[in-house]
């Protein structure tokens, strides 16, 4: 039997087969499914010293930080007397209660926890707060661009003659 190369050229000597193993650092495959099977929420400690305590703060997954975004944001009017005002009133301890968690990153508060929370320290509450920013991608930059599409929805139409 004669051995030949994809091109149709003959094999010169005797053919060896070669086992292909799998590179480790090659990643999967990208597929529908490799991407939904990944476990990317990230969980970290943090000492809270004014409650003396450790807490795990989580990562926000996308609709629950597209949820956080729209509970700071409020509608008012219809069609061109819309307006949109940003709420700041207790947001750190609205971004608190969706991402303390217990060490396997179940929440441990609801979302009726706000108000409650919110009377806790404001500097535990703002340690928080940066941990949650942080693993989940909340940038100054994400908060002014709420704060300055709100204040653009705020102003008159222009009127074209």
């Amino acid at each position: 039997m004669t051995n030949k190369n994809p091109d149709g050229t003959t094999l010169g000597g005797t053919a060896v087969a070669v086992p292909i193993v799998p590179d480790s650092t090659v990643p999967a495959a990208l597929s529908r499914e490799s991407i939904l099977a990944i476990k990317d929420i990230e969980i970290e400690e943090l000492f809270i010293k004014q409650w003396d305590m450790t807490v795990w703060v989580r990562s926000l997954n996308g609709k629950e930080r597209d949820d956080y975004e729209e509970s700071m944001v409020e509608t008012k009017g219809r069609g061109r007397n819309q307006t949109r005002t940003v709420k700041i009133n207790n947001v750190r301890a609205s971004l608190a209660v969706r991402t303390v968690c217990n060490e396997d990153g179940d929440r441990i508060f609801n979302d009726g926890d706000v108000a409650e929370l919110g009377k806790k320290n404001a500097a535990a509450l703002n340690l928080i707060w940066d941990v949650s920013s942080r693993l989940s991608g909340i940038t100054a930059e994400d908060v002014d661009e709420l704060v300055g599409n709100s204040e653009a929805d705020q102003q008159e139409p222009s009127s074209s003659s």
